[in-house]
C-alpha cells in the first residue's frame, strides 16, 4: 500500500512540475510578456529577466500564435521554447540575441512561417533543428549566426529566402527525406562541409545555394526535374545511384561531373 502511495505521490508531483509547460517545461508567467489579441495571442515584447524562456501554449485561454517584430531583439535570453501553436515568427523577433544557445521548437500540425531577420546575430547558437510544420523561411533568418555548426532541415519546408544561413559555418546539414525543393539562394555559402547527401525526394534545386567547399553531392534518387543555375560550387561531382532516372537528360551533367554509384 507505501509503494503505491509513493508512486502516485511521484505521478502528481511530475504533474506538478509540468503544468503549463511545454514539453515538459514550465512555462513563463504571462506577466513577463507584452501580449494582444482577442483570439490568438501576439506576443509582442518580452520584459521577463529569466534566461530560459518557455513561451505558454495560451494566455487567458486562447492560443499564442505569433511573436511579432522585435518581441525578444537584442534580449539576454539563452534558450528559448517555441511552442506548437505559434504560427508565425516575424522579422527580427530574436534578432542579435547574443547569448541564445538554444531554440527548441515543438511540432504541430498548423503551418509555420520564419520571416526575415528573424533569428539574425544569433552568435551563440551552435545546433538548430526546425519544426517539422514550418514551411517557409524569410530572407537572413539566420544570417550571421557565426557559432551554427549543425543545422536539420524539416520535409516539410518549400520555400526559402536569400541567404538564409548566409554567415554560418555549418559543418553538418541534413535534409528531411520528404523534401522536394532547395531554394534559389538558400545560401549556405559560408557552410564548411565538403560532402552533402540529398534524399530522393528532391525534385527541384534553386541556383547558387552552396559554396564552393562542396566537393561531393550524393543523391539517393532520380535526377531533380527542375534546376537553377550551379546550385553547387564549380568543383563539385555528383554521385547518384546506378538505375536511378533521368540523370542522362538533367541540366546538371552541363556544370558537373556525374558518377554513378
Amino acid at each position: 500500500m507505501r509503494k503505491r502511495v509513493l508512486f502516485l505521490a511521484v505521478l502528481l508531483l511530475a504533474a506538478s512540475l509540468c503544468f503549463g509547460g511545454c514539453g515538459g517545461e514550465k512555462a513563463t508567467p504571462a506577466s513577463a510578456f507584452e501580449y494582444s489579441g482577442s483570439e490568438g495571442i501576439t506576443i509582442k515584447k518580452y520584459i521577463g529577466d529569466d534566461k530560459t524562456v518557455v513561451i505558454p501554449e495560451t494566455i487567458e485561454g486562447k492560443p499564442v500564435v505569433l511573436i511579432s517584430t522585435g518581441a525578444f531583439a537584442d534580449r539576454g535570453i539563452e534558450t528559448i521554447v517555441i511552442p506548437s501553436t505559434v504560427t508565425s515568427i516575424w522579422r527580427l523577433a530574436f534578432a542579435r540575441c547574443t547569448a541564445l544557445k538554444e531554440v527548441i521548437f515543438r511540432d504541430g500540425t498548423e503551418r509555420q512561417e520564419i520571416m526575415e531577420s528573424a533569428f539574425e546575430d544569433c552568435t551563440a547558437l551552435t545546433e538548430l533543428r526546425l519544426a517539422e510544420n514550418l514551411e517557409k523561411v524569410g530572407t537572413r533568418a539566420f544570417g550571421n549566426c557565426s557559432a551554427l555548426k549543425k543545422v536539420h532541415i524539416p520535409k516539410n519546408l518549400n520555400e526559402m529566402g536569400m541567404e538564409v544561413f548566409s554567415g554560418c559555418p555549418i559543418e553538418a546539414l541534413t535534409f528531411e527525406d520528404g523534401i522536394r525543393k532547395v531554394g534559389t539562394y538558400a545560401s549556405f555559402w559560408s557552410a564548411k562541409f565538403t560532402e552533402l547527401h540529398l534524399p530522393a525526394s528532391v525534385e527541384e534545386l534553386g541556383g547558387y545555394g552552396f559554396h564552393n567547399n562542396v566537393q561531393k553531392v550524393y543523391f539517393s534518387g532520380d535526377a531533380p526535374q527542375k534546376v537553377g543555375k550551379q546550385p553547387f560550387g564549380e568543383n563539385a561531382t555528383i554521385y547518384y545511384p546506378k538505375g536511378a532516372k533521368g540523370w542522362d537528360e538533367t541540366a546538371l551533367k552541363d556544370e558537373y561531373p556525374l558518377q554513378a554509384e
